[in-house]
């Protein structure tokens, strides 16, 4: 007899990414390489940090960033954690993305630091900045640019001091995974 698995099933999908034979399959390739284990480590560490912030499932984040490796990953946790999505384009005016802000009235942004500047017009007060670097660094060192210090309330930093969390056992499906502007 076939199993049939559902593929809207998250937590399901994600028991079987933490499945041994997977766990040094390599499964986000960008910049770097991530494998399933780092990614349902991460994706474990950020729930711990959605849970620090008072997120629960139904609620909304704002997600806006050029760092595709950060972007998937956040996705994928929120995902996992019956947060909705909500991915704004990082290159939106600061008028245009307080107005889909306000639309999209998240409980939290989770924006390249350098937008977390000019979306100025967001009122909201949970913000994770994701910070710029990581694999970029060579990048930089070749066109000359300073890196700015890792700031330790940021992201990649803040998983360093993040223990794993606990994900939702189920995730109900009448909940929005995503909302794209």
């Amino acid at each position: 007899m076939s199993h049939h698995c559902c593929a809207s099933d998250i937590v399901e999908a994600f028991a079987r990414a933490d499945a041994a034979s997977h766990r040094t399959r390599p499964f986000l390739v960008t910049e770097g390489t991530l494998t399933y284990e780092e990614v349902v480590d991460r994706t474990r560490r950020l729930t711990r940090c959605y849970l620090d912030m008072g997120l629960k499932p139904g609620d909304r984040v704002v997600i806006a960033s050029d760092n595709d490796e950060a972007t998937t990953l956040f996705l994928l946790s929120l995902l996992r954690n019956g947060i909705t999505a909500i991915v704004i384009d990082p290159e939106t005016k600061d008028r245009r993305a307080g107005h889909l802000i306000r639309t999209a009235q998240p409980k939290a942004l989770i924006l390249d630091a350098k937008l977390n500047e000019h979306w100025k017009s967001a009122d909201v007060a949970i913000r994770l900045p994701i910070q710029e670097g990581g694999q970029n660094t060579l990048l930089r060192k070749l066109i000359g640019r300073k890196s700015a210090g890792s700031d330790p309330a940021a992201y990649p930093a803040i998983l360093d001091r993040l223990s794993p969390g606990d994900a939702p056992d189920r995730i109900d499906r009448e909940l929005d995974a995503y909302i794209l502007f």
